[in-house]
């Protein structure tokens, strides 16, 4: 259960300042809704990742919780990324990634 709080709360953390960051940056034209969706998308990445304890993909926790992270908060991020063409998917599935991997960090160094 700490796990899941840990990862959900730094998704949700992540997922404001990626939305924070995309009305900066401007990528594709910007809505309420997408900065909705943005914190949306990397929430719902931070539950996945909160419930993957137990996912073994590498040996090395840290090891396995980076390749681990990365893999499911691109492929939460995907779906959100592909109507937006090269931008999104170079934008917001790769963030996605990046973001995934430090919630899985974080949730299971202090898990």
């Amino acid at each position: 259960m700490r796990r899941l709080l840990i990862a959900l709360l730094i998704s949700f953390i992540l997922g404001i300042l990626c939305a924070y960051m995309a009305t900066i940056r401007k990528p594709v034209p910007i809505t309420p809704l997408l900065l909705l969706d943005t914190v949306y998308t990397r929430t719902l990445a931070g539950l996945f990742i909160g419930l993957s304890a137990n996912l073994k993909l590498l040996k090395g926790r840290f090891k396995n919780a980076a390749l681990r992270g990365f893999i499911i908060g691109f492929l939460v991020s995907l779906p959100m990324a592909i109507p937006f063409g090269l931008i999104g998917a170079s934008g917001f599935a790769l963030f996605g990634g990046i973001y995934g991997l430090i919630a899985d960090v974080v949730a299971t160094k202090f898990s």
